[in-house]
C-alpha cells in the first residue's frame, strides 16, 4: 500500500479539516521520523499557521532564560507558554518558503501585529542565524533589523554588541541579538524596561507587552 504522506506543519492539517488546537507534525526533512508536539492556529488570517512562540497572563509563568541547549530544544507547554525549540523552527522553516506572523497585546487590551512573507532560520552549526523580509502590519518593522543575526543565549553569545544582550544584566532573553533588539519576546515576563517583552516600534517606547505568539506558515 501507498504510504501516507507525512503531516509536515499544521497548513498540511488545515488541508486536512483539523482545528485550532494542539496536533502532531513531522518537520524535519532529514528525520521523518521525529514527531513534533505543536500548536496550530486555524483562525487568524486565514490559518494553517505553526505556532513557535506564546507568551501570555498565565498564573504559572513559564520562565524563558534558557541556555543554548534548551532553547534548541524547546521548552514549555504548547497550551499555554512555549518556545518550539530552534531545531524545530529550523526543520519548519527548510521545508518551504515560509511567511511569519507575530501577535501581540499590551496590558491595556489593545493588540497589533507584524508579518514577514520570508523567515528563515538555519541550522545549529550556523548558530541558527535567522533571515526575514518585507514586512507588512500594524505593529512597526522592528523585527528587520534581527535579520541575519545568529541566535544567543546567556551561555551562547553570537551578538555584536560588547556586552552580552541575552544576559540578565541587558535583555533577559534567548534571541537574534545585534546590539541588541528592537523585538524582545522572550525578554522577562512582568520585567522592567529593556529586559521585558517589548515590541519598540508598536508605540516606539519599551511598552511591556502581556501577550505574544510567532506562528509560520508555508507561502505558497
Amino acid at each position: 500500500g501507498k504510504k501516507p504522506t507525512p503531516t509536515r506543519n499544521c497548513h498540511d492539517l488545515k488541508k486536512q479539516g483539523k482545528k485550532t488546537g494542539a496536533h502532531m507534525i513531522t518537520p524535519c526533512n532529514d528525520d521523518i521520523t521525529k514527531v513534533v508536539k505543536v500548536y496550530c492556529d486555524m483562525d487568524t488570517d486565514g490559518g494553517g499557521w505553526t505556532v513557535i512562540q506564546r507568551r501570555d497572563n498565565y498564573l504559572k509563568q513559564q520562565g524563558f532564560y534558557y541556555n543554548w541547549y534548551y532553547y534548541a530544544l524547546g521548552f514549555g507547554s504548547v497550551m499555554k507558554d512555549f518556545w518550539l525549540g530552534n531545531d524545530n523552527i529550523h526543520c519548519l522553516t527548510e521545508q518551504h518558503h515560509n511567511e511569519i506572523r507575530f501577535d501581540l497585546g499590551d496590558w491595556s487590551g489593545n493588540t497589533a501585529y507584524a508579518k514577514y512573507d520570508f523567515f528563515h532560520v538555519d541550522d545549529r552549526v550556523n548558530r541558527y542565524k535567522m533571515t526575514v523580509r518585507n514586512y507588512t502590519g500594524n505593529a512597526g518593522n522592528s523585527f528587520e533589523y534581527n535579520s541575519n543575526r545568529a541566535f544567543s543565549t546567556y551561555d551562547g553569545d553570537s551578538d555584536s554588541s560588547s556586552s552580552n544582550c541575552a544576559s540578565s544584566s541587558y535583555r533577559y532573553s534567548g534571541w537574534w541579538h545585534g546590539s541588541c533588539t528592537n523585538v524582545n519576546l522572550n525578554g522577562l515576563y512582568n520585567g522592567t524596561s529593556y529586559k521585558m517583552p517589548y515590541w519598540y516600534h508598536w508605540k516606539n517606547s519599551h511598552v511591556a507587552l502581556k501577550k505574544t505568539e510567532m506562528k509560520l506558515r508555508p507561502k505558497h
